[in-house]
Parts: structure tokens; C-alpha cells; sequence
């Protein structure tokens, strides 16, 4: 099986006042860049409700298999099939909400979102 495996060593800490929000901000962009002035602001009940944390790298790895399968020779002289299977993380049409007001069209970093 193909992996992708980060392990991350460090020490969380909460974010808060103005820096909460503007980490907020921040993850929206990065994931749906012009999603953040598209909508309201976020309720300060809202905010309350969520949690950022920060993480300082202090230390990381990542590992990544990506190569054949590696069989033991019984294994490959065996009657069992081995391979890979690619798998592939994609978005389908967006579609309005059904309570969406008339006339709001869909935006269009929302027709071009990728992975």
C-alpha cells in the first residue's frame, strides 16, 4: 500500500484574541482563496465555538511510498495478485443549496476548486 506519513514534533498552543481571527481568515483563503470577503464575518458566538491552534515545527519528517510492492520471494511465488491501485481525491459540480436567494450565481474560485 502507497503512504504519505507526516510526523510533526512540537508544542501546541491556543490562538486567541485578534490572532484567532485572523488564523481564521487565514484557513479560509488557503483552502477557497476570495471565500473570506464573499461572507458575513463570523458571529463572535462563532468564534467562541472554535478552536486554532498553532504549532510550532520543531521538528518534522515526512515519508512517502511510492515505489512497487516490496514481496517477500514467498509472497511473489505465491498464486495471490499484487499491485497498486491509484486512488484519486476529486470534487464534483457544485450545486446551490436549496434555499440559496434567487440570482446568487456560483462563484467562480468555487467552479475552479482543486486539490
Amino acid at each position: 500500500m502507497h503512504y504519505r506519513s507526516v510526523m510533526v514534533l512540537g508544542t501546541c498552543t491556543v490562538v486567541t484574541g485578534t490572532a484567532k481571527r485572523e488564523a481564521l481568515r487565514v484557513i479560509t483563503e488557503h483552502l477557497m482563496p476570495g471565500r473570506w470577503d464573499d461572507v458575513r464575518a463570523p458571529h463572535t458566538r462563532e468564534v467562541a465555538a472554535t478552536t486554532i491552534l498553532a504549532l510550532s515545527l520543531n521538528e518534522a519528517s515526512v515519508k512517502i511510498s511510492d515505489s512497487q510492492p516490496d514481496d517477500l520471494d514467498e509472497d511473489i511465488a505465491g498464486p495471490a495478485w499484487a499491485g497498486v491501485v491509484p486512488m484519486r481525491e476529486t470534487y464534483g459540480r457544485p450545486t446551490s443549496a436549496d434555499d440559496l436567494s434567487p440570482g446568487i450565481a456560483i462563484p467562480s474560485y468555487v467552479k475552479t476548486w482543486k486539490r
